[in-house]
């Protein structure tokens, strides 16, 4: 049995600058200092200590180097609040190296992720997922100050896709000093090592200027799924499971009805008793044998914020962030068939040329009517692995203002985020040049991979027919925000608290499918179809704290927000026309209590909502080949099924009812320790799903 050790070495270099003076031998005790109000995520008005949410969760950056955290992702992960499926960048089978936080279960696209407590990004123009920075591995750790967590209901402070939770990347921006980091880790069993480097510096340029600049390198090496004892087979039959391997491959045919395969030592057939029966659960290949299981991934990336003050309780600020990654991710070599596949007492033809070509080829075997042929498979081992290489590239830049006004601190701020996503092929072969190679007998449908005889060479025919496809995936996104908060009178039990705002946002994809993919004619990967849609969002958010009693040992409160949004989606291409136009509003009302010093009790009531992606809207329609059950048993097991997803603009929002119950015991807080319990409920309305078992079982 093979086993796995990580072994890590960590290299850091700090340098800061030190102030040196008369030593003090002693001091008199000095008075307890009152910490003012800040901002914490899930709230536009300032809390104090007393007043954070019993379900705040700060992972700052000492506790991400104290984990040996490479990326923000993993550390939520951790989390008890983090579960259920979710991308990740060890998805080798259509992932793109991307990650993103799936909180309470309830998916990606139901939690929301900010930088700096703005939107890190809008809708993705790859697949049912965040766009911009929502995709955690683009964000640096070295550039990370702290992860604020804050599960349940932030639709009312945020707006759409927070029904689960808000995620907050605050980088760094008052950093002073200089420091460098590197680390290289490694397993005993392959060489899966994963290498950084990383530098962080801050400096004051002058009394009211402050800089910091921050780099980083991460390299990661690619674990193949043979490297493994568990992923090396794809015959589970031993650990309790199926054999789930492929039957399509080179000499597999289907004549009449009856499904047969080449014998041991044939590799170009002469006749029909060159085969021998197929057996469904033994003759199947393992794909586990050249496909990956986590890709290689390399990114770059480079985070500035500089800050001035223009005169006291006047300051403007920028941030910059630039991420380029590149995920090299693999499968075994593209599998292809010409034929008909069956599912539920249903025959679907797939590559029909192909087929047809194969009835009328030279090389077909003698004892084969043309008519009574009905599928012919192949898989391109001459090709080699079916390889992606993903090149992602993202930028993000704010300018904004901040000052205080009387009594009222306000903000403004207008940021641009940009991503491109470039997806180049290998191991794609175009079906109208094999169909061509095969009516004049150059390619041997019938043969094993490789083989070469009377006018034929499959190797040479089949890297004739390869193609090498790019498709491009662009995202933009620009918003403009304005909000403001105040004291705006005295209460008997303390003052009543109002922020209040206005947000504006515009988001664009753009997808472009590489003409081949369009045509269907592609033998290997998915076949796709251009699209492009935009989003316009206005809105307006008004959130109040009113203190209801205040002792010395008790406080209670309640808080009331709302939230209205405006959107206007319309398609930019492809072959839809509907333009949509929906308003949501939704609220949250509150109430804190601490009857004791010790221990606090937070309760919320209010709703949430999700609006469909541009991807769930206009999306075109793409083929993938999962593997479905057949409730009416006539599908052979393991199966790939082809299925055809597309966008529907006449989706709603979804809608949430969230209920949310915490309390937080902390009888000492100098000793760290506290206990919290947190109940939640959330019921929804009509929820976006794509769900092809469900209606197949309802069938």
């Amino acid at each position: 049995m093979k086993f796995t050790t990580l072994i890590r070495i960590t290299l850091g270099a700090v340098v800061s600058q030190c102030l040196t003076g008369q030593v003090i031998e002693s001091e008199e005790p000095s008075e307890l200092t009152q910490l003012e109000p800040y901002l914490v995520t899930g709230s536009h008005l300032p809390v104090s200590n007393e007043r954070l949410p019993p379900a705040l969760t700060v992972i700052d950056s000492a506790a991400l180097e104290l984990w040996d955290h490479q990326t923000a992702i993993e550390a939520i992960r951790e989390q008890a609040f983090s579960f259920g499926a979710s991308n990740t960048e060890n998805d080798s089978n259509g992932g793109t190296g991307s990650a993103g936080a799936n909180l309470r279960g309830l998916g990606n696209l139901s939690t929301l992720t900010l930088i700096n407590g703005r939107r890190s990004g809008g809708n993705s123009a790859y697949g049912f997922q965040h766009g911009g920075f929502a995709d955690l591995n683009l964000i640096p750790t070295a550039a990370i100050q702290a992860v604020q967590v804050v599960p349940g209901d932030g639709s009312v402070t945020y707006g759409s896709d927070a029904v689960a939770g808000t995620l907050n990347i605050l980088l760094h921006d008052s950093y002073t000093g200089n420091r460098i980091d590197s680390s290289y880790s490694n397993t005993t069993d392959g060489d899966a090592s994963e290498k950084t480097l990383s530098f962080l510096s801050g400096q004051a340029l002058n009394d009211s200027t402050h800089l910091v600049l921050s780099g980083s390198w991460y390299q990661r090496n690619a674990i193949n799924t043979r490297d493994r004892n568990i992923s090396e087979d794809t015959d589970r039959r031993s650990q309790g499971g199926q054999n789930q391997g492929s039957p399509t491959y080179p000499g597999r045919i289907k004549v009449d009805g009856s499904e047969y395969t080449l014998k041991d030592g044939v590799v170009s057939p002469q006749s029909l008793s060159d085969y021998r029966l197929w057996d469904a659960s033994e003759d199947l290949y393992n794909f586990n044998d050249q496909a990956i299981a986590v890709p290689e991934v390399e990114r770059s990336s480079l985070m500035a914020h500089l800050s001035h003050e223009i005169r006291p309780q006047l300051q403007i600020w920028t941030e910059f962030l630039y991420t380029g990654s590149n995920f090299e991710n693999g499968l075994a070599p593209a599998p292809w068939f010409g034929g008909s596949f069956p599912f539920a007492g249903f025959n679907f033809p797939v590559h029909s040329a192909v087929l047809d070509a194969a009835r009328t080829s030279p090389h077909l075997p003698s004892g084969i009517a043309p008519s009574e042929l009905e599928q012919v498979n192949y898989r391109s081992f001459e090709l080699g692995r079916l390889e992606i290489e993903q090149q992602k590239t993202a930028l993000r830049g704010l300018i904004g203002l901040r000052g205080q006004a009387a009594d009222w601190n306000w903000e403004t701020a207008v940021s641009y985020i940009e991503t491109k996503l470039e997806a180049n092929y290998s191991g794609i072969t175009d079906e109208t040049a094999l169909v061509d190679l095969i009516n004049s007998g150059a390619f041997n449908p019938f043969a094993s991979a490789g083989a070469v005889g009377t006018g034929y060479d499959n190797t040479t025919a089949l890297q004739s027919a390869a193609r090498t496809p790019s498709n491009h995936y662009d995202e933009t996104f620009w918003s403009y925000d304005l909000k403001a908060d105040a004291p705006l009178f005295e209460l008997p039990a303390g003052e009543l608290e109002l922020a209040t705002g206005l947000e504006f946002r515009k988001e664009t994809i753009d997808v472009a499918i590489d003409p081949l993919f369009e045509s269907s004619m592609n033998l290997g990967g998915a076949s796709e179809n251009s699209y492009g849609a935009e989003r316009e969002v206005s809105a307006l958010f008004v959130e109040a704290w009113l203190p209801i009693l205040s002792q010395v040992h008790q406080e209670l409160a309640i808080s009331l927000s709302s939230r209205y949004e405006h959107y206007r989606d319309r398609p930019t291409a492809g072959n839809s026309d509907v333009s949509n136009e929906y308003d949501a509003l939704v609220y949250k009302a509150g109430l804190f209590y601490r009857p004791h010093p010790a221990l606090q009790i937070r309760a919320s009531l209010g709703s949430s909502f999700r609006a469909p992606t541009l991807t769930e809207s206009y999306g075109a329609g793409i083929s993938t080949y999962p593997i479905y059950n057949d409730p009416l048993g006539f599908t052979p097991p393991s199966s790939r099924i082809d299925t055809a997803v597309s966008g529907n603009p006449d989706l709603d929002p979804e809608r949430s009812i969230n209920l949310n119950v915490g309390l937080l015991f902390e009888p000492d807080t100098t000793r760290g320790w506290q206990i919290a319990v947190d109940y939640y409920r959330i019921e929804t309305e009509d929820v976006i799903v794509n769900g092809a078992q469900y209606f197949i079982d309802q069938a």
